[in-house]
């Protein structure tokens, strides 16, 4: 904590993660959560991170 600190696998799911993960993810759809969570999905697709990265 306060810093979101991931270890992923060579398919970018996630294999481990801190607790500030979950906030970070907080929002997202539960779909996308749902193990393997792939980091890749979760920043892009619409329902997840996409809407809060400004250079999208």
């Amino acid at each position: 904590m306060p810093y979101p600190a991931l270890l992923l696998d060579d398919h970018w799911d996630i294999v481990d993660a801190n607790a500030a993960v979950a906030q970070l993810l907080a929002g997202c759809a539960p779909e996308l959560l749902e193990p393997p969570i792939n980091v890749v999905r979760v920043c892009l697709h619409p329902d997840g991170l996409a809407g809060r990265i400004g250079n999208l």
